[in-house]
């Protein structure tokens, strides 16, 4: 009955920057297009106040229009009725949670939601000073005050409290909260002990952690100067929450472990009697006792690892080196209770963005199926799935390689056998980017374990993506607001990458290219004659020449540069004609579909389907004469400016803004549009394709 709420009360779970103006009646003169695509020329105008979101143009308000529509539909017909659907269509989940409680009629399902939040393990693996955990106990402190306020309202309304088992488990709750400061005192002191866990390498970093979680709870007290230490309670020791170690060097679960000490009585003796005095729940009691016992266990855990490194355990100097780089960290023993039955429920952060290449000096990993991935941030996941349970949740912040780079095949195709549902968003880094001081373009993944995707193959797994976000620092406040998820059929997987795309009609308009079965790498001559030219620079626009550009040195002299990369052909007009294809929306479309949006590299230029044998002989000439149309549109705009280098001084470069040869390119797209086949909607798409920010004001700085 709980998604009766989503029916009943659908614009409740709509965020209000997706409801913003959608209730009023469209102009005329936008209003035409919807039925007539000749009719939208006023669509690339920023939209009325009214309407509008900050810097939304009136094509965006209408997807944005387009789509609330069809999530109120959804809700109404009651066709959202599961958890996993609240992420795919973006609904306000913690307000669903909060309803569901509210709401409650039945005390044994508000005492199940109870017990479940006071279970739940949420884990950050590099936590460094706590910024999600912190995002993670403001998320579960809503839901804990929920719990409590509803609790007293079945109390109030029962005349029977000492008959019913359950209210009574309400009577003993609400006196525990009696005994601390105040509920938020009480709530946040029980998010901390049950439910927030972190590791880091840096020990430092875990202390200002565990330093900044106090503060929180501290200021829920108002200090009494008349009673002993003003009246604050002991805090509460979150020591054996917030750990310091290297997550990615140690054993991670008990089959580790047992094979690795295998024949060994003192440590299973060891073992057994902290297992005794862990299931006991004694830690908080038993402090000191816990910890040496702890403590004896890694270092004998310790030396079973030092010897699969190759450490002689009895050199001492050399013993203690390892120690000291390597930092171990033994997840089945320092979270024993959480890993001992299964592993953490939820797993969030933001790794490491680290060459692996970068730290090998300093510490090495072992047995890691992603270790070819070279990077830290990968390593993190492969580690997160195997101390989660199976039915946990993932959600990181990691770079886009992750998604659209070969390198990282082996992480991808890990995630996907191991969660039944991944969500992936991605972010460019111009002109505004997720962290102000790293310039990376990333993604946020969230994934679904299940024990059904274990017995499965990769393709019963959905995958779903959205398109590849920019956006202005206006619009910041509701980016995660209009966030939209599309499922990528399997087959869409190209060049190894999960596209970027965000919907049916991205989708739509890629089927039809990969029809051409045939990429423009498998057409090219090594010794042809014709070549075409283009930097691995990426802004709005990709840079496709028929000649290099000029720079000239201090000495006036004409000189080439070893960025340009040349792609040969046998004939002229095959070449003019490839040239006009990769200057159009469409490749720029694709490209940034499929790429790491950093760098234009070979696979993407060599990988798109575009079949010279199966276009006619009169749209392959008129290719070739926009070709010729637009290099000449180029160099007209093109200015010359003096860039100073380091290493080569003054040069004079030539700069081109292709923005201003659009409507050249945008006759491209419409004569590709009728060799694929486009529909006039698709082909609208294409030449409108991030058409804010493509014809906004352009970068001086490259994208990089």
């Amino acid at each position: 009955s709980i998604w009766n709420l989503l029916k009943d009360y659908p614009e409740r779970y709509i965020y209000e920057a997706v409801k913003t103006g959608v209730d009023l009646p469209l102009p005329e003169h936008i209003a035409r297009g919807l039925n007539d695509v000749s009719q939208r020329q006023n669509w690339n105008q920023p939209a009325d106040d009214n309407y509008g979101l900050p810097t939304e143009i009136w094509r965006e308000y209408i997807t944005r229009k387009t789509r609330y529509l069809e999530i109120r539909e959804k809700l109404v017909n009651g066709e959202i009725n599961h958890i996993n659907d609240l992420i795919t269509y973006n609904l306000n989940i913690r307000q669903f949670a909060e309803d569901v409680i509210n709401n409650c009629q039945d005390p044994q399902f508000l005492y199940s939601i109870y017990d479940q939040l006071g279970k739940m393990s949420i884990l950050d693996p590099t936590c460094g000073s706590g910024a999600f955990l912190f995002a993670a106990l403001n998320i579960l402190e809503p839901l804990y005050d929920a719990c409590l306020e509803k609790m007293t309202s079945f109390l109030e309304d029962n005349d029977n409290n000492n008959k019913n088992k359950t209210i009574k488990q309400f009577q003993q709750i609400l006196n525990d909260v009696k005994f601390h400061h105040n509920q938020r005192y009480f709530i946040l002191k029980k998010i901390m002990l049950n439910n927030l866990y972190g590791v880091d390498i840096m020990e430092e970093a875990t202390e200002i952690c565990k330093l900044r979680l106090f503060l929180k709870l501290v200021a829920q007290v108002t200090p009494n100067h008349s009673l002993p230490n003003y009246g604050i309670e002991p805090l509460p020791d979150i020591d054996f929450n917030i750990r310091a170690g290297n997550s990615l060097v140690g054993f991670a679960n008990y089959d580790q472990v047992k094979k690795a000490v295998e024949g060994s009585q003192q440590f299973i003796e060891v073992y057994e009697t902290f297992k005794i005095m862990q299931t006991c729940n004694q830690t908080y009691k038993n402090k000191q006792m816990i910890q040496e016992t702890l403590n004896i266990l890694n270092e004998d855990l310790n030396e079973y690892l030092a010897r699969e490194y190759g450490i002689d355990v009895k050199k001492k100097q050399e013993w203690e080196k390892w120690k000291l780089s390597h930092c171990p960290f033994h997840w089945f023993v320092e979270f024993y209770g959480i890993i001992s039955r299964g592993g953490f429920d939820v797993i969030i952060g933001n790794p490491p963005y680290v060459e692996y290449s970068k730290v090998k000096k300093d510490y090495e990993i072992k047995g890691y199926q992603t270790e070819k991935c070279n990077d830290l941030y990968s390593f993190l996941i492969e580690r997160s799935i195997y101390i989660s349970h199976q039915k946990s949740w993932l959600g990181m912040i990691i770079p886009i390689s992750f998604v659209s780079t070969n390198g990282f095949d082996l992480l991808r195709n890990l995630v996907q056998i191991n969660y039944v549902k991944t969500w992936i968003s991605t972010y460019a880094m111009r002109p505004s980017k997720l962290f102000e001081n790293v310039d990376k373009h990333l993604c946020i993944c969230i994934g679904k374990k299940s024990l059904i995707s274990l017995q499965k193959s990769i393709s019963n797994n959905l995958v779903y993506s959205s398109k590849y976000y920019r956006w202005y620092h206006e619009e910041r406040n509701y980016l995660f607001q209009l966030l939209k998820y599309v499922i990528i059929p399997e087959h869409l997987f190209y060049l190894t990458s999960i596209p970027k795309f965000g919907t049916i009609l991205e989708i739509s308009v890629f089927e039809k290219v990969i029809k051409e079965q045939k990429t423009l790498g498998e057409q090219t001559s090594q010794n042809g004659k014709y070549s075409l030219y283009h930097t691995r620079k990426l802004r709005y626009f990709l840079q496709f020449l028929n000649q290099p550009p000029t720079i000239i040195n201090s000495l006036g002299k004409t000189q080439t540069t070893s960025e340009l990369k040349t792609i040969n052909f046998d004939l002229e007009i095959n070449c003019n004609a490839v040239l006009s294809v990769y200057l159009s929306s469409l490749f720029f479309w694709y490209f940034l579909s499929l790429s790491d949006c950093r760098n234009v590299n070979k696979r993407e230029v060599n990988g798109f389907l575009f079949n010279l044998n199966k276009v006619s002989n009169s749209i392959k000439l008129s290719l070739s004469e926009l070709a010729q149309q637009l290099m000449l549109d180029l160099q007209k705009n093109s200015i010359m400016k003096d860039i100073n280098y380091v290493k080569q001084g003054i040069l004079k470069v030539q700069f081109f803004s292709p923005k201003l040869s659009k409507p050249i390119i945008d006759e491209i797209d419409k004569i590709l549009a009728e060799h694929y086949g486009f529909t006039e909607a698709e082909l609208d798409f294409i030449i409108n394709y991030d058409i804010k920010y493509r014809l906004g004001k352009e970068l001086e700085e490259d994208d990089d």
